[in-house]
C-alpha cells in the first residue's frame, strides 16, 4: 500500500509542505491529506485524509492533486485608516470607504450594512463604500459583520448614521422700537439664538427674547448643533427696530382767559392735541387751537 501525508504549515503568507511516501495500496490508489485548519497564532497547521484514484508514479496527477488542495488561511487586515472600522456619518453622506486585505478568499460577504452602503472583494481586497440612504438612521448604529471561506474568517465594524440636524420653524413679531423686546420661539427645541448685527438688536442665547438697539433690521439666528457628523441646521427670522416718535417742543401762550383762545404749536408737524381735561380747556386735534371752558 502506497500512502501519502501532506503536512502544510503556514507562516504569515508562506507555505511550508512536507510530503511524506507510504506503501502503494494494490489498487493503485494514494492516500493524500486534504486541510482542515487548526490555527495557534500566527501559524496553521493542515491536514486531513483524502483518497484519490491517481497514479502515485504520475508527477502531474500529483500536481492536480495539489492544486485540488483548498488551502486558505485567512488573515482580515485593515488597511484603510484605523477610525474608519468605527466610523459616524450623516445621511446623505458617503461614508469613507472602509478596506480589508483578504488574501485569497472565497465566498465574502458582508451582512448588516446600512441602506445605501455596499461592499466589493477583488484582487484580495474587500471595499466597503456608499451613501446611506435618507431615513437609514433609523435603526443606527450598524454592526457590519464579514464572512469569508464559509465563515472561517470573520470581522466586524459599525457604522453610525445620524439624522441631519433640524432647527425647526421660527415665530415671534418682527417689529420691536429701540428699548422694547420681542420674544422669539422655533418648534424644535435644544438650539441657541445669536444676531447678525448687535448695534440694532441683541437677543438672549437662551430664551430667544429680542432687544431693539438702534433703528434699523437685524437677522436673528437659531442654531440646533449636528451630531455623528451631520453640520449644525441654522433658521433665520429678522426683526426691524425702529426709533420712538419723538413730540418735538411746544411752544404757546399757556395763560388764557374763559372763553379765550391760544394756540399751542410744535417743532414737529403731524401729530395730534388732546388735553387732559375738557371741563378746564379744550384743544382743537389738529391745529393745536386751546379755549378756555
Amino acid at each position: 500500500m502506497n500512502k501519502g501525508l501532506l503536512k502544510f504549515t503556514f507562516l504569515s503568507v508562506l507555505i511550508l509542505i512536507s510530503w511524506y511516501s507510504f506503501t502503494q495500496t494494490n489498487t493503485g490508489k494514494l492516500i493524500l491529506f486534504k486541510p482542515i485548519a487548526t490555527i495557534f497564532h500566527d501559524e496553521i497547521e493542515v491536514e486531513e485524509e483524502l483518497e484519490s484514484q491517481i497514479e502515485p508514479e504520475n508527477p502531474d496527477a500529483i500536481e492536480e492533486a495539489f492544486r485540488e488542495m483548498e488551502v486558505l488561511p485567512c488573515p482580515i487586515t485593515l488597511t484603510s485608516a484605523a477610525g474608519t472600522i468605527n466610523q459616524s456619518v450623516c445621511e446623505q453622506q458617503a461614508i469613507v470607504n472602509i478596506t480589508y486585505e483578504i488574501i485569497g478568499a472565497t465566498n465574502v460577504i458582508v451582512t448588516s450594512l446600512p441602506a445605501g452602503i455596499t461592499f466589493n472583494y477583488s484582487s484580495n481586497i474587500l471595499t466597503i463604500s456608499g451613501t446611506p440612504d435618507p431615513n437609514s438612521s433609523v435603526g443606527s448604529p450598524y454592526t457590519y459583520s464579514i464572512e469569508a471561506n464559509g465563515g472561517s474568517c470573520n470581522g466586524t465594524g459599525t457604522i453610525t448614521v445620524a439624522a441631519p440636524a433640524n432647527a425647526g420653524s421660527l415665530s415671534g413679531i418682527q417689529d420691536v422700537c429701540v428699548g422694547g423686546t420681542q420674544t422669539f420661539y422655533s418648534t424644535v427645541l435644544g438650539g441657541s439664538w445669536s444676531t447678525s448685527n448687535s448695534a440694532i438688536a441683541t437677543v438672549n442665547p437662551s430664551t430667544g427674547v429680542v432687544t431693539g438697539v438702534a433703528a434699523g433690521t437685524a437677522t436673528i439666528n437659531y442654531t440646533v448643533p449636528g451630531t455623528g457628523g451631520c453640520a449644525d441646521a441654522t433658521a433665520t427670522r429678522t426683526v426691524t427696530v425702529t426709533a420712538p416718535p419723538s413730540a418735538g417742543t411746544l411752544g404757546g401762550d399757556q395763560a388764557v382767559c374763559i372763553g379765550g383762545t391760544s394756540t399751542f404749536a410744535s417743532t414737529i408737524p403731524g401729530g395730534t392735541w388732546t388735553t387732559n381735561n375738557a371741563a378746564i380747556a379744550t384743544v382743537n386735534p389738529s391745529t393745536g387751537l386751546v379755549t378756555g371752558d
